[in-house]
């Protein structure tokens, strides 16, 4: 039962952070084109939610993911199949980083 709640957490905490990552990388073409005063406008409005939710959503996602490995690391068949899940996340990782350069 513990395996499953960690599961579930590791699952639902992944969502945020992989479509606020989507999101992002979908406005920044059309953002790239607004005029200084109007990018500025548009980036305090709603993004503070977005850096709260996406940090522990981040934080939260990577915290789960070590209890997981911790929890299989005895040689379970499961720990092959939940290995890949922080290499699935890494590229919205880079690119939640990149779209700040």
């Amino acid at each position: 039962m513990l395996l499953r709640i960690w599961r579930f957490a590791a699952i639902y905490l992944t969502a945020p952070t992989l479509s606020l990552t989507f999101c992002h990388s979908l406005e920044m073409p059309r953002k790239m084109r607004y005029g200084e005063g109007l990018y500025m406008a548009v980036q305090r409005s709603p993004y503070p939610y977005f850096a709260w939710v996406g940090a522990f959503a981040e934080v939260g996602t990577r915290a789960c993911l070590v209890v997981l490995f911790i929890l299989l690391r005895n040689g379970k068949a499961v720990f092959h199949l939940t290995l890949p899940q922080p290499y699935a996340l890494l590229p919205a990782l880079v690119s939640g980083l990149l779209s700040f350069l």
